[in-house]
């Protein structure tokens, strides 16, 4: 019952981020108690949100955020590195640490750029194989076999 009302929870973080801090708070509060039936239930869900607000966000709202996707990650290292993965949240991570920003155009502070890291840092720990496919894939290599594009 509870984890019908997760959906609003996701229809108002994908619409604002006013109440990042409180949501990303009950986000993980769904991860830990709701468990694997929540993610598999929801996982197109949480990754929406994860979507909208990776890189929108200031240095405050990235370090909710990075908490939230920890927990994720912690809690189910393969499943979760999956669905970020699956969902480009984690090319959406390592782009801003690989790149520079063109003309014009800001680049993420160091604080958001550390937590990017670290939330990278941890599925190439806890899930190398979702690290490596990330990292063989286009744009971040050129499709030849243990070669990443420079850049």
């Amino acid at each position: 019952r509870i984890h019908a009302l997760f959906l609003n929870l996701a229809r108002l973080l994908t619409r604002d981020t006013e109440f990042l801090k409180a949501g990303m708070s009950l986000l993980d509060n769904y991860v830990v108690l709701g468990g694997a039936t929540f993610l598999t239930t929801h996982s197109g869900a949480v990754t929406e949100i994860f979507q909208r607000i990776v890189g929108e966000v200031n240095d405050v709202g990235a370090n909710y955020l990075t908490q939230a996707l920890e927990s994720v990650l912690c809690r189910f290292p393969s499943e979760g590195a999956d669905m970020l993965r699956q969902g480009g949240l984690l090319s959406k991570l390592l782009e801003p640490c690989v790149t520079t920003p063109a003309a014009g155009t800001s680049q993420p502070s160091d604080v958001v750029l550390v937590l990017n890291l670290t939330v990278l840092a941890r599925v190439l720990f806890t899930a190398p194989s979702q690290f490596e496919a990330l990292v063989a894939a286009p744009p971040f290599s050129d499709g030849s076999p243990n070669r990443v594009a420079s850049r």
